[in-house]
């Protein structure tokens, strides 16, 4: 426990020497950042290319970009069957708007409908969700 504490400690005192830093050179401490995030991405590409066994000459940064960007085409993946309902919907709503704003001739009550719409397809989707 008392190893716990010396180094909790350390933390603290490590900590209080960083801030010290940052107020007294803030340009400096900004450019220590930049390069320290740049060093890190190197140790990390370096990390990843020998223990998967890949050239040296291995680009990581493509590598990177082609696996975010698959994962967010398959995060954001819409099926087709589900446009389809979005748009009937859509076009039912449009269609029911302009119904209404014909027999009534304000405004007032399409806001109110569609704002009632609004809130309970909400109510839908947390339900669903």
């Amino acid at each position: 426990n008392d190893s716990e504490s010396s180094s909790l400690w350390f933390s603290f005192q490590e900590a209080m020497h960083d801030l010290a830093f940052k107020i007294r050179h803030p340009y400096l401490s900004r450019r220590k950042n930049q390069l320290l995030l740049v060093i890190r991405f190197h140790a990390l590409r370096a990390h990843f290319i020998d223990s998967n066994n890949l050239p040296p000459k291995f680009k990581v940064s493509h590598y990177l970009k082609r696996s975010l960007t698959s994962v967010l085409l398959d995060f954001v993946h819409i099926s087709p069957a589900a446009w389809i309902c979005l748009m009937a919907t859509a076009n039912l709503l449009y269609f029911l708007s302009g119904m209404l704003l014909n027999s009534t001739q304000t405004s007032l009550e399409v806001e109110e409908f569609l704002m009632y719409i609004f809130f309970a397809l909400m109510v839908l989707f947390v339900a669903f969700a």
